[in-house]
């Protein structure tokens, strides 16, 4: 075979066969999105990675905040802001916070009050704390921070009426699962974040 026939071999083998795509039901329309969502991985993968966490948050928030009745929170944007204000600095953390906590929130529902404006300053103090320690091991410094969350939130919550033991226990359960969150989606998380 020399190289003109070759090259019309080539020409004439489509890039994606319609036999699987007939074969898996699959229209060619719905290509777009995988291939569009690759070309932003390619152009920048750090916002590509931002976009992806805070679109997963978002979601968990909003599922979580339209079905969960219970003071236990096991939303994960203490989790990934910790891990976004290490990687990409508190500015994007305010912005992953916006979108995949306050407005999920107000679309489940929920409501922004007197009582939520405190758990917010201090999950922004949680978060700077992590810039002050940047050169610490992550894992650990996030399982830090959770349990001093955790102190913060469990005051908070009694000083604005929650009877003190139902305060702790919804408090420590949350603490509980964010650590459980560090030493299981963080391990898989930080190389990646590091690779970007």
């Amino acid at each position: 075979m020399n190289f003109k026939e070759l090259f019309k071999e080539i020409e004439s083998t489509p890039i994606l066969d319609s036999d699987i795509l007939k074969k898996y039901n699959i229209e060619k329309k719905h290509l777009f999105i995988p291939l569009l969502l690759l070309i932003f991985f390619l152009i920048n993968p750090k916002y590509f990675v931002f976009a992806v966490l805070t679109i997963i948050s978002g979601l968990f928030s909003f599922y979580h905040d339209k079905f969960n009745r219970t003071n236990i929170d096991l939303k994960l944007p203490l989790f990934l802001g910790i891990l976004i204000t290490w990687k990409f600095g508190l500015l994007y953390t305010l912005i992953f916070f916006i979108l995949s906590d306050i407005i999920p929130t107000l679309l489940a529902g929920g409501h922004i009050g007197s009582v939520t404006l405190p758990f917010y300053l201090w999950f922004f103090m949680i978060n700077s704390a992590v810039l002050l320690f940047s050169g610490q091991d992550i894992i650990l410094l996030g399982t830090i921070l959770v349990i001093i969350e955790f102190i913060g939130s469990t005051i908070i919550k009694s000083f604005f009426g929650i009877p003190g033991f139902v305060a702790v226990l919804s408090s420590l359960l949350s603490v509980v699962i964010r650590i459980i969150y560090f030493n299981t989606l963080g391990k898989l998380l930080v190389p990646i974040l590091n690779l970007i």
